[in-house]
């Protein structure tokens, strides 16, 4: 199955999205893909079928403020059949794995230059000395799998959790040789096949679903000789 891919560069005008964004381009990508194994003139012993989409969709633009804009989409699956089960019977039927992932990711982008204004929550004003580069970091990831195996109705090392990520940072330059980065970032897990239960509770039948958040701040400095 042959590759295919996408790429456009007049988005803007075609969304009528001139005037905010000058550049904009819009790519995607995909490719299907299938793998058999087996002796030669027997019967297959497993086939494995995947599908990518990397990227989905994917939008970069610069708006007219210079702040850079990145969206993008990913979508990958794939299927694996083993032939070969406990009975040692083709014929009883396959051992399928699922797998799936999704991913969304948002990106922008702002440098100042020297002599630009930057401004904090509209309070505080300094007029720049050197570069600032901002930047806010997005992303949502989502997947799903497991194994099915004939006979049994439970889905055996079921997967379904999702991830959020989102940071905030920034980067000045002292000088050619010293750039400090300070950053603020937030993270949530969620897995739905985990459940926490209060055991303060008399009801020990129903839990939510773990899930675990994080916040975090940072701060580097680089040096260069």
């Amino acid at each position: 199955w042959p590759d295919l891919s996408g790429d456009w560069g007049q988005v803007a005008k075609w969304l009528g999205l001139s005037r905010i964004f000058p550049t904009l381009s819009a790519q995607t990508r995909y490719s299907h893909r299938v793998d058999a194994e087996g002796l030669y003139q027997q019967a297959l012993s497993s086939r494995t079928t995947s599908t990518n989409w990397q990227p989905l969709l994917s939008l970069n633009g610069t708006m007219k403020s210079g702040l850079q804009t990145t969206l993008a989409a990913e979508y990958t699956s794939s299927l694996r059949e083993d032939f070969r089960n406990a009975i040692g019977s083709v014929n009883a039927g396959s051992v399928d794995t699922r797998q799936s992932n999704m991913t969304v990711r948002c990106d922008f982008t702002k440098t100042l230059n020297p002599g630009s204004t930057f401004k904090f929550l509209g309070i505080f004003g300094t007029n720049l000395k050197s570069n600032m580069t901002l930047a806010w970091r997005s992303s949502f990831n989502k997947r799903k799998g497991g194994t099915s195996i004939p006979g049994q109705t439970r889905v055996g090392s079921a997967t379904n959790n999702d991830r959020i990520d989102s940071s905030l940072s920034g980067t000045y330059s002292f000088s050619r040789q010293v750039n400090g980065t300070i950053g603020l970032g937030f993270n949530q897990y969620r897995d739905f096949t985990r459940a926490v239960y209060d055991i303060s509770s008399s009801d020990q039948t129903t839990g939510k679903n773990l899930t675990q958040r994080s916040l975090r701040l940072e701060a580097s400095a680089q040096l260069s000789f």
